[in-house]
């Protein structure tokens, strides 16, 4: 176990190291609000587009988090992306899990942070649909919350209702650039669907600037 741990940790920073641009400023003005085509569903009588909405152009994020997914997915789970990952609990509020990796100078810490046996006990056990409790602080390379409020969701999503926001499955985060990528629950992610949704998110968003 621990020398697979060891292989997969160097494998994710390799991966890391090659794709990431350190020290860039995340998006100071609020990014516009996009339809991002997902894939088709074939149905017996037509083919339809399937979406997520994105604040940015997050392609180059979402490539990113692919490769690091397949490298890291077996030792870090969840934690693989580099993103603050929220999804809704049935209250009105978000669980938040995030996963912040090394800058090169950084490096001989981070990985004996993520070596520690406690750390590596809490990710084999961690279950994102279930959070009992929080763990870590904001900074660290491993935050989590179990409960974020509405109002504390990343701008411009902390401004909208929650009735706009109530199709979001999850929301992605990303920590190097700051674009957002919101996933939509089935059936709001078709093509008709999703444009009503991401009318009512732009409506709104532009009426609290």
């Amino acid at each position: 176990m621990k020398r697979f741990w060891f292989l997969a940790v160097i494998a994710f920073v390799g991966v890391l190291f090659a794709s990431s641009s350190f020290g860039k400023e995340s998006l100071k003005n609020t990014p516009p609000l996009m339809l991002k085509e997902e894939g088709k569903r074939h149905t017996s009588q037509s083919v339809i587009n399937l979406y997520a909405i994105t604040l940015g152009d997050t392609t180059a994020q979402d490539e990113k988090a692919s490769i690091r997914n397949k490298a890291m997915q077996g030792a870090l789970g969840p934690f693989a992306t580099n993103a603050a990952h929220y999804a809704p609990n049935n209250d009105g509020t978000w669980r938040m899990w995030n996963f912040r990796p090394p800058n090169p100078e950084e490096f001989i810490e981070w990985f004996g942070y993520i070596s520690n046996p406690e750390i590596q006990a809490f990710l084999e056990t961690f279950d994102r649909t279930n959070i009992p409790d929080d763990f870590g602080k904001e900074g660290d390379i491993i935050y989590v919350r179990r409960r974020v409020l509405a109002s504390e969701l990343p701008s411009p999503l902390n401004r909208v209702s929650a009735e706009a926001l109530a199709p979001v499955l999850s929301i992605f985060h990303y920590n190097e650039d700051g674009t957002m990528r919101l996933e939509l629950r089935d059936p709001f992610w078709e093509e008709n669907k999703a444009r009503v949704v991401f009318r009512r998110l732009l409506e709104e968003i532009n009426a609290t600037k």
